[in-house]
């Protein structure tokens, strides 16, 4: 085995970011097959998950269900900020989500 010399280390280290947001989806979609998974799909996101239960009371209305999500992504040779607001048009176009709202500016994970 060979180790790694310390500017090797540093090229392959990319930084990760995330933004939560706030998704309102049709409440016949099953948000993990059928919503989560094509945002998984859009390219420099690496995670997706639900960070606050859209089965809690105040998250149901007639015919929608809310979630707060958490998107981890690298934004591959662009701003952050500018990464995100070129992924929103493709999340507002998947089938079943009537709302997307980004709540916060996203910032860098440590890892």
């Amino acid at each position: 085995m060979q180790l790694v010399t310390e500017t090797e280390r540093k090229n392959l280290e990319t930084d990760v970011y995330s933004v939560h947001a706030r998704l309102i989806y049709d409440a016949t979609r099953n948000l993990t097959k059928e919503v989560l998974n094509i945002l998984r799909a859009i390219d420099g996101v690496t995670v997706v998950t639900v960070v606050a239960d859209p089965r809690r009371k105040e998250f149901k209305q007639e015919g929608v269900e809310k979630s707060i999500i958490r998107i981890k992504f690298i934004p591959k040779e662009v701003a952050p900020i500018t990464y995100i607001k070129e992924m929103l048009p493709l999340i507002r176009k998947i089938e079943g989500i009537k709302a997307f709202k980004f709540l916060d500016k996203p910032y860098r994970l440590e890892l």
